[in-house]
């Protein structure tokens, strides 16, 4: 069996594929499976816990609204006690007192409070400028966050006496009511703050509960409870607060719960914040619950139930590989039988004739695969015997082609050497004119464009002439075009361009005799003649179309011509080209020219050189000697053109330098 023959039955193997068609979906279908059992337990431990933390938030929320009724009864006891007090400061004390001077001690004394759990405090701008209470001396109750500095704002505007609700002292962290009245003059807030034992007792048998949340609870380790504040603070004075104090200010910000699950000591452990909204004070709105519960042994028991998923996958699929491999090669090994004979009879053994073994499709198919290469043996041989007769009937009619075109192909060649007979020669034209250059590529072996020189006194003549098409019916105008310019400066006597080329024009449409209708192709000629007089330094040119390009200074002058050709039809009116003439200065370089350089694809996008490239050229030239600028514009061409791109017109282009 070749290589190529081996890569293919590797490349086909039904067995292969019957292996890939189950197993794949099987290993795909059970990994998918314990991906998904994986997720299952995982997602219900988190639902677990995300319950069982709620049941414990539902649990403190109650414990709290129960707290706060409890507060509420004992602050309706205090209200009416306070607001006297507050009143007599306003309107008797502090009526007309210095109040840095004022012995506040002494007031407390004589209104009956008790030094131990009632204090006093002038407020001025948000600071505490006299007290009962030393340590809040110059304390800034601005500094406690914006919600804090508005309260006091409003309290002064209302002028009135404001009792606000239980709340955390933070210095003591006990319970602490505090009211608030503002002086007559508006100046200053009387603050009486009283401790309540009662109040106290209600707080610490919260924090009990708290504690017997975790302790009745062996997954929960810790249950804390922050109240709202800037900075926010726990009624546990123990509770740490550092290693998450971010987390809890966000719930605090966004008033909603968030968790964390971080991994401490080797132990995995969640932390969930529940936020709640508060309603027993004015200056606390929210309060934050954390729950700190241990997840490691329900982590352990996931990467348990995950591992043996994965055994229980590895064996299965074992089995499942060895079962389908033993059943598959039942159904694979006649057909790879069958495959060997075909591989035999495709590499040209016709009698070959696959096994028929069973009584099963295959078996059938055996069958029918013989008869098909016995019927395919004898379209072969029928086949190969019409091959041989019409290969040698080719290479007969092969034979007769190639000499045809030898003789073609001779006769052509001698047709160039007629058309090279009819151009002027060499040492004639260095006789006759000073320094130029002619640069001629034929497009095929014969051409459409020739050129022509005359010299007639001090004239010296020379045209450019493009016949209609190229190959050999351009060459063929090429031959009535140069036998008309003879015969009208030999014949007619014409001495000028003009001239010339009108009894051209009338010699080429009476040679031709085309009428208009016969035909839809004008038969004629573009072209460009030039008479130099090298001592008058006049040029008389007259041209068909194709213009004379003069450099001088390094400046282009483009001397126009007539917009007709020379032909046409017969009994069309006949055209008269026009002599004209310029004046000639020494160091002038004339060009004339056919389109063949101008039209020649090329270039990066295969479009047109065009006449504005063709001009360029010719300016990055004319300066050098004229049998160098040969040189350059043809390999100007040639790039022009590059390797791709065949040559698409025969190619005229005459320099004359003065």
């Amino acid at each position: 069996m070749t290589n190529k023959e081996k890569q293919y039955a590797k490349a086909t193997t039904i067995f292969r594929q019957l292996i890939l068609n189950i197993i794949v979906p099987v290993v795909l279908a059970i990994i998918a499976l314990a991906i998904y059992n994986n997720y299952s337990r995982t997602t219900a431990f988190k639902n677990f816990y995300h319950e069982k933390n709620n049941l414990v938030s539902y649990f403190i929320e109650n414990t709290l609204h129960q707290q706060d009724i409890a507060l509420e009864i004992e602050e309706d006891n205090l209200d009416k006690r306070l607001e006297i007090l507050s009143d007599s400061l306003i309107n008797y004390y502090m009526v007309g007192a210095n109040v840095d001077s004022l012995n506040l001690f002494e007031i407390r004394e004589s209104l009956g409070m008790d030094p131990n759990q009632e204090d006093i405090y002038i407020i001025d701008n948000g600071v505490i400028v006299n007290t009962t209470y030393p340590p809040d001396l110059n304390l800034n109750f601005y500094d406690f966050g914006e919600d804090f500095k508005q309260y006091l704002e409003n309290v002064q505007l209302a002028d009135s006496f404001k009792s606000e609700k239980f709340s955390i002292e933070m210095s003591t962290k006990k319970l602490r009511k505090y009211t608030y009245q503002p002086t007559k003059d508006g100046r200053y807030i009387v603050q009486l703050g009283v401790y309540s034992v009662r109040a106290n007792e209600v707080i610490s048998s919260t924090n009990e509960i708290l504690l017997d949340i975790s302790k009745e609870n062996p997954a929960i380790l810790d249950v804390d409870l922050f109240i709202g504040a800037d900075p926010p603070f726990s009624f546990d004075s123990s509770a740490e607060m550092e290693l998450d104090s971010a987390l809890i200010d966000r719930a605090f910000r966004s008033t909603k719960s968030l968790a964390k699950d971080t991994t401490i000591d080797g132990k995995a452990l969640n932390y969930e914040y529940v936020y709640m909204k508060r309603e027993n004070t004015e200056l606390y709105k929210g309060a934050v619950i954390r729950i700190v519960s241990d997840h490691t042994q329900d982590k352990e028991f996931v990467r348990r139930s995950l591992w043996n998923s994965v055994l229980i996958f590895l064996v299965t699929i074992t089995i499942v590989i060895v079962l389908i491999y033993k059943k598959s090669k039942v159904i694979t090994n006649p057909i790879k039988k069958l495959l060997n004979n075909v591989n035999r009879i495709t590499a040209g053994n016709l009698n070959e004739r696959a096994d028929v073994e069973g009584n099963n499709e295959i078996a059938r198919l055996s069958e029918k695969f013989n008869v098909m290469v016995s019927r395919l043996e004898d379209h072969y041989k029928n086949l190969e015997q019409k091959v041989k007769d019409r290969t040698a009937e080719i290479s007969q009619k092969a034979a007769e082609i190639e000499e045809k075109n030898k003789n073609i192909e001779d006769s052509i060649r001698y047709a160039k050497r007629i058309q090279n007979a009819i151009l002027p020669p060499d040492d004639y034209l260095q006789d006759t004119f000073q320094s130029f250059f002619i640069l001629y590529k034929p497009k095929d072996i014969v051409s459409g464009d020739f050129y022509w020189a005359h010299k007639s006194g001090d004239e010296r003549m020379f045209a450019v002439v493009d016949c209609t098409g190229h190959g050999v019916p351009g060459a063929f105008m090429s031959i009535v075009g140069n036998d008309q310019l003879n015969y009208a400066v030999n014949v007619k006597g014409a001495n000028n361009p003009g001239d010339i080329m009108n009894y051209l024009n009338e010699g080429v449409r009476h040679a031709l005799r085309q009428r208009s209708g016969e035909s839809s192709v004008r038969d004629g000629m573009d072209m460009t003649l030039i008479s130099i007089n090298y001592k008058t330094m006049k040029l008389n040119y007259a041209g068909a179309y194709n213009p004379v390009y003069v450099f001088r200074n390094q400046e282009l002058i483009e001397l126009a011509v007539d917009r007709f050709a020379v032909g046409g039809f017969i009994d069309e009116e006949l055209h008269q080209f026009e002599n004209r003439v310029f004046d000639l200065q020494e160091g002038d370089m004339i060009y004339i020219f056919s389109d063949g350089y101008v039209d020649q694809f090329g270039g990066p996008r295969g479009k047109k050189l065009k006449p504005k490239r063709f001009r360029a050229i010719l300016e990055s030239v004319h300066q050098s000697k004229p049998i160098d600028q040969k040189e350059m514009l043809d390999q100007s061409l040639l790039d022009w053109m590059g390797d791709d791109i065949e040559q698409v017109d025969d190619v005229l282009l005459v320099g004359f330098k003065l």
